[in-house]
């Protein structure tokens, strides 16, 4: 396997430019936003003419290799007892009884409300739909 650059014979080579920013797209489209490599070859070769082999860097992450093994037992709060302000230790166990929700902002739809205290397994993944 290779790529379009390792088709280009070195001694065919005559220059090679570096082309960032928004001249790179500029000249060679969205496909070059993160820059161009510009190769241009030597004239009387068989390959006549310009090279182009577009550089772009990106990473992204669709689902994680390992997931963590997460207790799904406990809920927050101190020394075995719920409170909404502590999310460092563990709390009582999830029961299902109604607890206060845990935001302090006044703003918020869920402000004052409560909801169960349950546990929500496999929560860190993220489903595609």
């Amino acid at each position: 396997m290779g790529d379009g650059i390792s088709n280009i014979n070195p001694e065919d080579i005559e220059s090679i430019s570096v082309i960032k920013g928004p001249s790179a797209t500029a000249l060679y489209g969205p496909r070059a936003s993160n820059g161009a490599i510009v190769i241009v070859t030597k004239k009387g070769s068989q390959r006549k003419g310009v090279g182009l082999a577009f550089y772009s860097l990106g990473y992204s992450v669709e689902s994680p290799v390992i997931l963590t093994k997460l207790q799904n037992v406990y809920g927050q709060g101190r020394a075995g007892i719920y409170s909404k302000n502590s999310e460092f230790d563990w709390g009582p166990k999830m029961d299902g009884r109604l607890v206060q929700n845990w935001t302090l902002d006044p703003n918020s739809t869920k402000y004052g409300t409560t909801y169960p205290f349950v546990s929500h397994p496999n929560n860190e993944k993220i489903s595609s739909g």
